[in-house]
């Protein structure tokens, strides 16, 4: 598979349409929210790539909001001056030197618990997990994204409306999602702040694509349903890469006390019932079909599911609602990707009942990313959804019981081979050609890093040590009869994803090579 890299961007046409919406703004009255300051204060050389150099710049931004917008609680703040309520955050670009030179797409990377995911999914070399801002393999700068990320956590570097209500101070959470949305609309649109301060980006930003991994991708979904996508009758992402999203969102539209958002707690299996998070509109349809309805034309959406995402997070609720089993229709802006074997979390965590799940999956981060870009910027399809059928356990104590606001819903999981494995969905070569089973769940269900982390059970060596083991899974030597032959059907595996447009040819070689020094088969 080939990927091009460079656009031109037509200054002109920005331009155009940056006139025609301060007319809007003008004429409209009531279009008030926008970005009113950004100036860098820190620049520093960030690395040479194949798109060229680097910079990281750092600062801080600040905005203003009508506190007619619908947001709860808004017009209740004690910043409110005028008709308006301030808010500020810090803010980081890592952006090509010369931003012409970019692909024209600007990643914003929606930080999870203060954390950046953006280099965690695109740049994390094999089996290695790179965190905030390390380089890695430096996929993202190589193929010329431009990567902005912006506080929006109350307790994690935003300043929000507050006000006091019964002697207690409570938050306007909801800003948060409102800044977001204003950040992207000023480095895609606006030329200066209101001070003079040039936007390092005017003129460079085709599209805006939104990458949110757990928490975050929970954020970018509650955005979008509560109509924070959409501004001056314009998209405001064009394209939505949602990571292990399972079929939340995030209780931030109310005011919170603080001093953390309330957005920082999910469901888990000692406390299943966290209120807020598993609520409807769970299907893409359904969220879809409210923005048509709200005159919004919606973003191209990528989903990438995770098999513990469906034990431990309720994930089936997104692709079948609360009645009943049956999938319903993906709509034709969405895709979704179940990633068979894999886990929600990699981390090399112990203390679990088995094994944790070991399967890489950034290579699919990697082509995803890709696919979408192109979606968004050229608009060539990417690959068509790939799930893994489901099924109804009611009696397995290992999925994760209904959302009390819905206790009659059917919470399913993946269908398995004989060998424990998930049957269908974008099978790694790891999948596709076993040497273990891959398990959507670990225990004990009382550590969330555990049952968030899945497991590995290797199969045994060869005949005699399944036999003494009374394993029913057939050995690694009796499914391969050399390591030619496995590293063979590696390769077959690898490029068959390849061709289906899932695997870069890069990280097929890195498989490939691992298959070849793996000691287990010999």
């Amino acid at each position: 598979m080939k990927f091009g890299r460079k656009h031109k961007t037509n200054m002109w046409w920005q331009l155009s349409f940056c006139c025609s919406i301060a007319v809007l703004m003008l004429s409209s009255g009531v279009l008030q929210a926008r970005v009113t300051y950004f100036k860098p204060t820190t620049s520093q050389y960030f690395g040479t790539f194949k798109s060229g150099t680097y910079i990281k710049l750092t600062g801080n931004i600040k905005g203003e909001l009508a506190t007619n917008e619908a947001i709860p609680d808004l017009s209740k703040s004690d910043k409110e001056y005028a008709g308006k309520v301030s808010y500020e955050t810090d803010i980081e670009l890592i952006i090509p030197e010369d931003p012409g030179l970019s692909n024209g797409t600007l990643i914003f990377d929606v930080k999870n618990r203060g954390k950046t995911v953006a280099h965690f999914l695109y740049n994390s070399p094999r089996g290695v997990s790179v965190t905030n801002d390390d380089i890695g393999l430096g996929f993202l700068e190589d193929e010329g994204f431009m990567i902005a990320t912006a506080n929006w956590e109350l307790g994690h570097g935003i300043t929000l409306p507050s006000f006091i209500d019964a002697g207690q101070k409570r938050f306007v959470e909801a800003v948060g999602l409102a800044a977001v949305r204003d950040i992207i609309v000023f480095f895609k649109y606006q030329e200066v702040d209101d001070e003079g301060n040039i936007n390092p980006l005017y003129g460079a930003v085709q599209s805006a694509v939104g990458v949110g991994y757990s928490q975050s991708a929970l954020f970018l979904k509650t955005s979008l349903l509560n109509g924070f996508n959409w501004m001056h009758g314009r998209k405001v992402f064009d394209g939505l890469h949602l990571h292990a999203s399972h079929a939340g969102q995030l209780p931030i539209m109310g005011s919170g006390p603080g001093p953390f958002s309330s957005g920082v707690k999910f469901p888990t299996y000692s406390h299943p019932d966290i209120s807020g998070v598993h609520v409807s509109p769970f299907t893409y349809q359904q969220l879809v079909t409210e923005l048509s309805l709200r005159g919004e034309t919606p973003p191209r959406i990528v989903v990438t599911n995770t098999t513990s995402d469906y034990y431990s997070l309720r994930a089936s609720l997104a692709r079948t609602g609360v009645d009943g089993t049956a999938d319903v229709e993906i709509p034709k802006n969405v895709r979704i990707y179940d990633i068979a074997g894999s886990a929600h979390i990699i981390l090399p965590y112990r203390g679990c009942t088995t094994d944790r799940g070991n399967l890489d999956w950034h290579p699919l981060m990697r082509s995803t990313l890709l696919n979408l870009h192109y979606w968004v910027s050229r608009d060539l399809a990417p690959p068509e959804s790939q799930l893994m059928p489901l099924e109804h356990r009611p009696d397995d104590p290992a999925i994760l019981a209904a959302p009390p606001d819905f206790p009659d819903a059917l919470l399913q999981v993946p269908q398995r081979d004989k060998d424990g494995n998930d049957i269908g969905g974008v099978r790694l070569p790891e999948i596709q050609v076993p040497i273990a089973t891959y398990s959507g769940q670990n225990g004990p269900v009382s550590s969330v890093l555990c049952t968030l982390s899945g497991s590995y059970s290797p199969f045994p060596f060869n005949k005699r040590k399944r036999s003494n083991s009374r394993d029913s899974r057939i050995s690694i030597k009796e499914r391969y009869a050399s390591k030619n032959v496995y590293v063979d059907l590696i390769a077959q595996a690898a490029r068959a994803l390849i061709e289906a447009g899932f695997l870069l040819d890069s990280d097929a070689w890195m498989i490939n090579h691992a298959a070849a020094v793996n000691k287990t088969v010999r």
